[in-house]
């Protein structure tokens, strides 16, 4: 008896561990990257929200991002490089409630793995714990199986602990991209900081924000320049060490480079389903920094920021219409719509060019028959 209630027990904790494991397995992941990080009070960071399908196909993905709004705000929402390629609701930023919601899809639907969604720039108000938390009960992910279901979830909140400002911060500065929260065209990196006299320095630069120099002194100090760097978000890190001293705090800078374009325009005409008057519909992606704003220019006349759709002025369509769009670092990808030529218009040049061919023939015939007239008199 008390072997057969052992059997039973080891069983059932087997079979319940194994249905454990089949759910867990069969649950998409969305986490907040990095998932730690100390952060100095003051300073910008970026963190990126992620998604892994766990082998399901999946084509829509909406969540609600919560980060504590006391300590944190939020500086940019990036869509770029982002494996959503169709935008249900762009990113919605509501400050007094702390919350970042989005829905967006894949057409055809996909497998993802580890898959970045959105890159998001915040600042450090103050000293504290912030978490950057999804909202389980606003989130869903939905299979590409004809049906919309919607998958199991996990999700993975991201911990970042906001401290003062160490006083032993190295002060870096760069000539070729001032400002961390700005994306630059240009592939070289030059960062400068003001030695001290008789420090040691170790640096290293990354894509990885959780990089950390090693213990090896750099020769190059003071200046130090970067060349040839492909496109991306990079990490230099230093610290500094004094003689009969301990090697010092992290110091961290970011830096953005974007030199590609925007992948081509797709864009047709259509009618406003509100005025029912001709819109044109675009939209563009860009792999990197993602798209700042679209401009529709018709004729001289530029729009800029322009929203899809947009109702075009000249409905006759009688003017050329350029679309562009441009990411955040300032690339241009455009597209060029030429005008249409009336049939009214064709029918005029048609009927013009008719007439003053028969006045011509009918002015040549008449010259000839007085011409006919007067050999005959002569005769």
């Amino acid at each position: 008896m008390f072997r057969f209630l052992k059997n039973i027990i080891i069983f059932s904790v087997l079979f319940l561990g194994a249905l454990f494991l089949v759910s867990k397995a069969e649950a998409a992941i969305i986490s907040t990257y990095p998932q730690e990080q100390n952060i100095s009070q003051g300073e910008n960071f970026t963190a990126e929200i992620r998604l892994d399908s766990e082998e399901e196909v999946i084509n829509t993905i909406e969540a609600e991002i919560i980060y504590p709004k006391d300590i944190l705000e939020v500086i940019d929402v990036s869509k770029g490089g982002s494996f959503l390629t169709l935008w249900v609701t762009d990113p919605v930023v509501k400050e007094k409630e702390g919350t970042i919601y989005f829905a967006g899809g894949i057409p055809n639907g996909s497998y993802v793995v580890n898959g970045k969604v959105l890159t998001i720039t915040f600042h450090a108000k103050r000293t504290g714990t912030a978490e950057i938390a999804i909202n389980k009960e606003k989130t869903g992910v939905y299979l590409n199986d004809g049906l919309g279901t919607k998958t199991n979830l996990n999700t993975i909140t991201g911990k970042y602990k906001i401290e003062f400002p160490s006083p032993y911060t190295i002060n870096l500065t760069s000539s070729t991209h001032p400002f961390e929260d700005t994306w630059y065209q240009t592939s070289t990196i030059i960062i400068s900081w003001e030695e001290r006299a008789n420090a040691a320095y170790s640096y290293k630069l990354d894509n990885d924000s959780q990089i950390e120099p090693d213990d090896k002194t750099e020769a190059v100090v003071g200046e130090v320049t970067f060349e040839n760097l492909k496109d991306g978000i990079y990490y230099f890190v230093i610290k500094e060490k004094l003689p009969d001293d301990d090697w010092g705090p992290i110091t961290r800078r970011r830096f953005m480079i974007d030199q590609t374009p925007p992948q081509p325009l797709e864009y047709y005409i259509t009618e406003d389903v509100i005025s029912g008057k001709k819109a044109l519909v675009f939209s563009a992606r860009d792999l990197t920094s993602g798209i700042e704003q679209y401009q529709v220019q018709e004729g001289e006349k530029v729009y800029a920021n322009s929203l899809s759709p947009f109702v075009l002025p000249d409905q006759s369509r009688k003017k050329v219409v350029i679309i562009r769009a441009i990411d955040k670092a300032g690339n241009v990808t455009e597209a060029t719509i030429q005008p249409i030529t009336s049939n009214s218009t064709s029918w005029s040049l048609i009927i013009i060019l008719t007439v003053v061919i028969v006045v011509i023939l009918v002015f040549l015939l008449s010259r000839f028959l007085n011409m006919q007239k007067g050999k005959n008199k002569g005769k």
